[in-house]
């Protein structure tokens, strides 16, 4: 009788975490612990719906400790309703529902996938053919990887997901290494790797580097001020490369005044507001505020500029930065 595999469709992104993703074997699994869900209330308003609850929390602790995390698949035979019924000490008759229930396409909890090679009779445990499989279900060595996909339907999705992502990290490293401020890397690599799923690597790779060596920086680092250089993940959250360079923006025109070298009463007021909001932006960045705070307060800056007045001065000197 042939075995079907059942497989955890969003297994990624609801059981993992980063932390997770780092151990080869789990004593604990990520839950999610909303109850909002369609797919939930569904289920909990079935007669036994408690019952299939149960049974899926079950499925999920097991699949967790497979080869193939998410997959129900021990690597020798998968795990039907009689086998998770021995593994857990619960009823079979209850997984036998929950399979029902849960691979319905008004739920989708779980996908039925075709037996392994080998494996469709369900019980193949003395099976010395298969692959030695590391914890997140991918062969030990490279060789295996490719015969490991070849011989497995199952990890081809995941091993090519797993280079994907691993090329995005290391896109995102490199972008990161090219930008001219090193703080927060966490949140900043977090940033880039949101901008990498639209944009390409070396368009973003440019505009880094063109900002890196661009006049705003490089007056900056010559100026000592290098602490005024956004945050990474402010840039990139921001996609800052889209702003008016500062040093057409805030160094405007000089009008004499006084003398040939002498600064105009506006064009000093002007120069007062930059650097008076360069340092309240830098201020809430470094006590935690959001990307999203941020980028409104940088926006609120940019459109005060238009008012400014000559006499203009920052608050702690009476005046009204927002005048």
């Amino acid at each position: 009788m042939t075995s079907p595999t059942y497989r955890i469709p969003q297994w990624d992104d609801c059981f993992e975490s980063s932390e997770s993703r780092k151990r080869k074997e789990l004593k604990w699994v990520r839950f999610p612990n909303k109850h909002d869900g369609e797919g939930l209330r569904e289920i909990l308003q079935l007669k036994d719906g408690v019952e299939i609850l149960g049974a899926w929390m079950l499925m999920v602790q097991v699949a967790s400790k497979c080869p193939v995390r998410g997959t129900l698949h021990s690597g020798h035979h998968p795990f039907d309703a009689r086998k998770l019924s021995l593994k857990t000490g619960a009823p079979a008759k209850c997984f036998e529902r929950a399979f029902t229930v849960l691979t319905d396409v008004e739920i989708g909890w779980l996908e039925r996938d075709t037996p392994l090679p080998g494996h469709e009779n369900g019980d193949s445990e003395g099976d010395s053919s298969a692959l030695p499989l590391s914890a997140d279900g991918l062969a030990d060595d490279a060789d295996g990887l490719a015969a490991s996909a070849a011989r497995h339907p199952l990890d081809k999705n995941r091993i090519d997901k797993k280079r994907e992502e691993e090329n995005r990290q290391d896109q995102a490293k490199q972008i990161y290494d090219a930008y001219p401020r090193k703080k927060a890397r966490k949140e900043a690599i977090k940033a880039i790797l949101k901008l990498l799923k639209t944009m390409d690597f070396e368009d973003l790779m440019a505009k880094t580097q063109a900002y890196r060596d661009g006049p705003d920086v490089r007056k900056l680092k010559e100026d000592g001020r290098a602490d005024v250089i956004p945050y990474p993940a402010t840039w990139f959250n921001g996609a800052r490369w889209e702003d008016e360079s500062d040093s057409k923006a805030a160094h405007r025109p000089r009008v004499e005044s006084e003398g040939p070298n002498t600064p105009s009463p506006f064009a000093l007021a002007c120069e007062r507001y930059e650097a008076y909001h360069a340092q309240q932006l830098k201020a809430a960045e470094d006590n935690g505020a959001t990307p999203d705070e941020l980028r409104e307060m940088y926006r609120a800056s940019r459109a005060g500029v238009v008012n400014v007045q000559p006499d203009w001065q920052p608050p702690e000197h009476g005046g009204n930065a927002d005048e």
